[in-house]
């Protein structure tokens, strides 16, 4: 792959004015090494705009202007002209305006617009036209909504050819019925010029009769916005246009896009014959010619070279499992016979007939060996690669990757680079496509392209995913179709983030982006895999984004507005991934993977909803979407790079099983930042991901996590962890964050650690912030309540904090569990049946039928005090025989215990929800008392207890054998080791928990076995007439840790493949 030459790097970066050259020399002082290397030129610069414009928050408000296509010179008579300047574009160009019609305007209108052309052709399925889209007045719905279909369509053509300026004029009746009018000018797929000048539709307007209801085509004005032109495909900003030379021959000439971050890169081949030894000379000219255009700014230049070849090997796994077919992917510049050496124990063909491009040479290894060289041999060209060794490796559905491809256009030869570099550096088993405009500059969709990536993907036998996305007019039809996309190894079309559009990012788009919004509904593509926008919601005189914050009259019509809103923008859609709790809600809604967006939030806790919520609904696949970039600063310091690692760690070990990063090895551009893929932030996020992908396809995660205590989520709970917002993102005082979601901070007693919000750290202090914790109990579930018996039955303890709708269905479930054994918690407050949010907080409530309370609680009767001036707000209760007071208030009963079956019911005697202060510190208390109980269950089996900065899980392996996973979360400090005692058999064994590793465990009746690299790993153990034979695999020379009821020693051994021996 490449490798970087830096030509320049201004800490000033000259400017380019507009028709202006800058020229730059450089030296090149070895001939051979020209001779010897392909070549680009790679210039980072930028328009000279203020920085704040070069963020994500900031380009995209560029593209809806009409501005940098505006003229002031040779108009007809007007300020400026507005030029469709085509050359036979594939992407459309429009500007759009909208006006809901006065009462007082009348009927009839005349709308008229001055016309110029020059050579101005159409070419097939080409558009140029004006269009008016008229809509009736509907009953309810807003005048001003354009998101239904037209009523009616009034299209004006534009002729083609070479014309003078001409006026275009039009009568027509706008009907008392007529709601209001969209109005747009639509080119596409046109060569030539167009100039359209003062468009008038003229009308009654109280005391001026000549009234124009359209603005003219001027500059945008903030100060008033309701005449400003929204334009599609209009702004030239993002847009450099520059002509660069090399030694005077032009290796580059036209426009190429302007990422939304600082300083994007444009890398250009050059051809070895532009270079000489001794001095180069590069001319770069700023061909800018919009509209007042910005100087353009150059920061870095750099000579990209890498060695001049046919056959490049692209990548391969170095490390296989048997019997099963391994690809080789590699790239030829030429179609060519590639022929195959190897050794007998290596399956393959030796001839193979090349296209010119990506080809995939297949091998099997049939039986175990260390490192084995496979020779490739292509004409004169040799190339050996090499296995390291064989491995036993089962499929347990872990696949790791990024989405780094968001950077990359929708076009084929640039795809096939990023590609190169992403198998070559063995980022992983996974690949995310997210095609966004504001990062890649895709404005429409490319079948071909796609059609060229799924037929790479399954030749390579390669997993990958579809992200939908859409934020801008251009490329918001630039989504690929399922059909496009199907294959054996698609994992699913995925939506983002629709938890914040449809709750936590609230109401603050309102109406100044209303008509971006609707035009964005409006003219997306309704693909099979869902609409993924909701129209915008007037009510109230105010329009809102996405949801309606005021209709909802109580908690369950909110969490049911949620629901159908998932259904409606992602019906069709596999998979969701965002940082909220609310995947039970994305499940109702018909989502087949809800899935967890990290690194901003407390991953323990997020997780435990998500794990949970996949098992109620009898889900399979985990995915989490690592936002490393976005949640702290700065991006290239070691302890970055730990968190970006424990995020990875906690992701595997808590049972996720597709872990994607976002992004952040191609580039870094938060909080302004300009780091490419050769930068130290980029390449220390690039070596944790390569580490952590060796690690998940050299080892077998065991399938059934052992869980022993669970969290009840209840019906229409309105908890989202991420923010603290109000319930559901209603309006109102009755919706504020309260303590039915407050209740959910008692996690931790659990996650002693974790910062229930979300966690945005600018700079991040070397400290704990809250991202991951300590696990003094191991891990928890918070499983719906709604989950089937089964599930119930996974736990030897499920709890309740907060909201809950109750149901007699629901506790009868929870009698049945506890009937088996099991134990609940709870207070009268989760016995509520109200939906009515102020009830369920001032306890005014009705409960579930008497007769099941009292079979669940132990209580022969109960009565509240028609005025209570307890603080706790305690029932007077009679028990049944059934049922022990375990604490008093004011000698009333407070904590009861029921006996039920073989297991018990542990209730807290108030109105309250655990959070309350009244009795936050005895449900506390209560939690604690059971989780050390749920534990100790599990001592024999092998758990682990600790104070210090360790977080762990247990799996249980197929064959019997117990797996711990440790973490040492302590990320900030200097401390590399944390310690933690591991319980087992009846003993206890102080362990040391290393640093970024993942310490696992494995543990049979006898013996167990301590490991931390990131290779070994205990394949079996066979015991038999006392002995314990325990077979690794891995390699090189490592340390293990041997543990037998006598004690734990340490052992350093050498492992070629695999490793046995007998204790």
């Amino acid at each position: 792959m490449y490798s970087k030459m830096t030509i320049q790097d201004y800490a000033e970066p000259p400017h380019i004015k507009p028709g202006d050259v800058f020229t730059y020399d450089f030296v090149l002082d070895d001939s051979d090494f020209i001779a010897d290397h392909d070549f680009k030129l790679m210039l980072k610069g930028e328009y000279a705009m203020h920085p704040s414009w070069m963020t994500e928050a900031g380009y995209p408000y560029l593209y809806r202007m009409i501005d940098d296509c505006l003229c002031p010179i040779d108009t007809h008579h007007s300020q400026f002209y507005l030029r469709f300047k085509g050359n036979g574009e594939a992407y459309r160009k429009r500007a759009y305006y909208k006006f809901v019609k006065p009462e007082h305007a009348g009927n009839r209108f005349t709308f008229s617009i001055y016309a110029k052309a020059e050579q101005l052709i159409k070419n097939t399925d080409a558009e140029l036209d004006i269009v008016f889209e008229k809509r009736w007045i509907k009953e309810g719905v807003n005048k001003a909504s354009i998101s239904l279909d037209p009523d009616e369509v009034i299209v004006i053509p534009i002729e083609e050819g070479t014309y003078p300026w001409s006026k275009i004029e039009k009568d027509f009746v706008l009907e008392d019925h007529v709601a209001s009018v969209l109005v747009y000018i639509h080119v596409k797929g046109c060569t030539g010029d167009l100039y359209l000048e003062d468009p008038y539709l003229q009308g009654n307007f109280y005391c001026e009769p000549g009234y124009n209801y359209l603005p003219q085509f001027t500059m945008f004005n903030p100060f008033h916005e309701d005449m400003n032109w929204l334009g599609e495909n209009l702004s030239k900003k993002e847009w450099a246009n520059l002509q660069i030379a090399i030694n005077d021959e032009v290796c580059f000439d036209g426009e190429f896009f302007q990422r939304s971050l600082r300083f994007t890169e444009k890398e250009i081949k050059i051809d070895q014959a532009l270079l000489k030894a001794g001095k180069n000379t590069i001319s770069i000219t700023n061909q800018a010619d919009h509209f007042m255009p910005h100087p353009y700014r150059v920061k870095s230049l750099y000579l990209l070279y890498k060695e001049a070849k046919n056959l490049t090997v692209v990548g391969y796994n170095d490390c296989i499992p048997l019997h099963t077919p391994i690809p080789v992917l590699i790239y030829l510049k030429q179609a060519s016979t590639v022929t195959v050496s190897g050794n007998e124990n290596l399956v393959f063909d030796q001839v193979h007939e090349c296209k010119k491009g990506f080809n995939v040479i297949n091998f099997t290894a049939t039986a175990h060996q260390t490192n084995v060289d496979i020779g490739l041999r292509c004409g004169l060209e040799e190339e050996t690669i090499t296995i390291i060794r064989t491995l036993v490796k089962q499929d347990d559905n872990v696949l790791t990757g990024t989405s780094d491809a968001i950077y990359i256009a929708q076009d084929m030869e640039e795809f096939d680079e990023y590609f190169c570099w992403y198998i070559n550096n063995r980022l992983g088993n996974f690949i995310t496509l997210r095609p966004v405009y504001r990062w890649s500059g895709t404005r429409e969709l490319n079948a071909g392209f796609w059609s060229h990536v799924v037929d790479l993907f399954t030749e390579l036998r390669y997993h990958y995913c579809h992200i939908i996305d859409g934020r801008e007019l251009p490329g918001m039809n630039a989504n690929p179709t399922r059909a496009m996309l199907e294959g054996p190894y698609f994992v699913g079309n995925q939506g983002h983030e629709r938890d914040g559009a449809f709750y936590y990012w609230g109401i603050r788009r309102g109406e100044k982006f209303a008509f971006f919004d609707e035009l964005m509904e409006r003219f997306i593509n309704k693909i099979e895999d869902g609409k993924y926008l909701t129209p915008p919601v007037y009510a109230r005189n105010r329009v809102f984004a996405n949801y309606d914050p005021v209709k909802p009259a109580d908690m369950e019509e909110a969490a049911n507005q949620l629901v159908d809103n998932v259904r409606y923008s992602l019906n069709g859609m596999k998979r969701h991934s965002g940082p909220s709790t609310l995947f039970k809600y994305f499940y109702e809604g018909g989502v087949e993977s809800a899935g967890s967006e990290l690194m901003y939030g407390p991953h323990e806790i997020i997780i435990a909803a998500q794990r949970g919520a996949a098992i109620a609904y009898n889900k399979k696949d985990l995915l989490a979407h690592l936002a490393v970039q976005w949640s702290t600063l700065p991006h290239d310091t070691e302890e970055r790079f730990r968190r970006y690692r424990l995020s990875l760690f906690v992701c595997y070990t808590h049972n996720i099983n597709h872990i994607n990063t976002e992004e952040g090895l191609m580039h870094i551009e938060s909080e302004l930042a300009f780091f490419d893929r050769f930068s130290p932030a980029c390449l220390g996020h690039l070596e944790v991901q390569q580490n952590f992908a060796h690690f998940v396809t050299t080892h077998t995660r065991p399938t059934n996590m052992v869980v022993p205590f669970g969290f009840l989520h209840g019906k229409n709970d309105a908890w989202v962890c991420f923010t603290r917002p109000n319930a559901w993102g209603q309006i109102g005082d009755q919706w504020k964050f309260d303590h039915m979601e407050e209740s959910w901070d008692l996690l931790k007693v659990f996650f002693p650690d974790a910062v229930l919000n979300a966690i945005y750290r600018y700079p991040c202090e070397n400290k704990p912030q809250g991202f991951y914790s300590r696990t003094p109990y191991g891990t928890v579930d918070i499983l719906p309540i709604e989950a089937q018996q089964a599930a119930y039955q996974n736990y030897k303890v499920l709890a309740f904090l907060g909201y809950n709708t109750a149901t007699e269905q629901q506790f009868k479930q929870i009698l049945a569990f506890c009937e088996n054994g099991g134990t609940a918690i709870l207070t009268w407050a989760h016995l509520f049946t109200t939906t009515d949010r102020n009830e369920a907080l001032t306890g005014t409530s009705g409960f579930i039928e008497k007769g099941l309370t009292e079979r669940l609680l132990g209580i022969q009767d109960y009565t509240f005090p028609a005025y209570n001036e307890d603080p706790k707000r305690m029932a007077e209760l009679t028990l049944q025989d059934t049922a022990a007071v375990v604490q008093t208030h004011h000698d009333k009963a407070l904590i009861i215990q029921n006996s039920v079956g073989k297991g018990k019911v542990i209730f807290m005697n108030s109105l309250h929800y655990p959070a309350n202060p009244a009795i936050r510190d005895e449900y506390e208390a209560v939690l604690k008392q059971a989780a050390e109980e749920a534990s100790k269950a599990e001592y024999e089996k092998g758990y682990i207890v600790s104070d210090d900065t360790v977080n762990f899980t247990v799996f249980d392996r197929e064959d019997g054998l117990r797996v711990i996973y440790l973490l040492n979360i302590d990320w900030w400090s200097d401390k590399e080791i944390a310690k933690a005692t591991l319980k087992w058999n009846n003993h206890s064994f102080e362990i040391n928990i290393e640093r970024d590793k993942i310490n696992m465990i494995t543990l049979s009746k006898s013996i167990g076995i301590l490991t931390r690299d990131m290779d070994t790993e205990v394949v079996s153990i066979r015991e038999s007439n006392g002995d314990a034979t325990v077979r690794l695999q891995g390699y090189g020379t490592t340390s293990i840790e041997v543990i037998t009821m006598n004690d734990v020693r340490e052992e350093t051994i050498s492992i070629n493949g695999f490793y046995e021996r007998t204790y």
